[in-house]
């Protein structure tokens, strides 16, 4: 992939390569704009559906749907059969199952704000953000000067979102996978204590610790009070282990 990816750089003229990128800026709108229509979710696995059904199971007006839908069949992302009825394609269908879980809280709480990064650094200061009450989701939301956990809690769909995504991103990319974490053991080999209450992993933003749990279910000899998360506006430190899995709502923004 990566190869072929260089080869399209070397024989792909400037102009080109604009109008890839604004095609592929519009596709991703129109596809986070299909999965709230719920479009993506209602075209069966296999065989296709015809434009007037689509509509009317989505409830969304046909010639609208048939404008989202030209610029999604143009990149390939689905497939237009010949009688004007749609069908998905591998990629498509992932996206309307846990995909598209992933996709849609990373546009709606990233990607959405990036869109607006130049209309943000040319109405402040062009500088890093200060802090987190004052950055370009805090800016986009129109909430400056409140923390963005405490903005989302205001909106429960875009939270449950975020647990969604929480829960879904372990598969793609394992909590446990990118450090060894055997190395902040509590306990040596022989089952003695190594200064147990010494906090050695703390994750910044962890929400309710979904990603702590994970760790410490992965390698056991770490104590739990040796591990804390921190989010806005009090730390939080996991309390004693216990038997059952994680919890049913767990979020994670950044792992340290």
């Amino acid at each position: 992939m990566k190869k072929s990816e260089e080869l399209v750089g070397l024989v792909q003229s400037p102009a080109e390569h604009a109008t890839s990128m604004i095609l592929r800026t519009m596709e991703i709108a129109v596809i986070r704009t299909l999965l709230s229509l719920n479009a993506l979710q209602t075209i069966l696995p296999t065989g296709s559906i015809p434009l007037q059904d689509l509509a009317a199971a989505t409830k969304t007006q046909a010639p609208l749907l048939e404008r989202l839908l030209r610029v999604v069949t143009r990149t390939g992302f689905l497939t237009r059969e010949s009688i004007g009825a749609y069908s998905h394609t591998h990629t498509s269908l992932a996206y309307a199952g846990p995909i598209g879980a992933l996709f849609s809280p990373c546009y709606d709480e990233g990607i959405r704000a990036l869109v607006r990064l130049p209309e943000y650094l040319s109405v402040l200061a062009k500088e890093e953000a200060k802090n987190a009450k004052h950055s370009p989701f805090t800016w986009n939301e129109g909430q400056e000067g409140k923390a963005t956990f405490e903005i989302l809690s205001e909106m429960p769909a875009r939270t449950e979102g975020i647990h969604t995504l929480a829960s879904n991103v372990q598969h793609l990319r394992p909590y446990t996978g990118f450090y060894d974490f055997a190395k902040l053991a509590s306990t040596s080999s022989s089952g003695a204590d190594v200064d147990r209450d010494r906090p050695v992993f703390v994750d910044v933003g962890g929400g309710s610790g979904h990603v702590i749990e994970e760790v410490l279910q992965a390698f056991p000899r770490s104590a739990p009070s040796s591990a804390s998360s921190r989010t806005a506006p009090r730390p939080w430190r996991w309390p004693a282990r216990r038997a059952s899995s994680r919890p049913a709502c767990g979020c994670s923004s950044t792992t340290t």
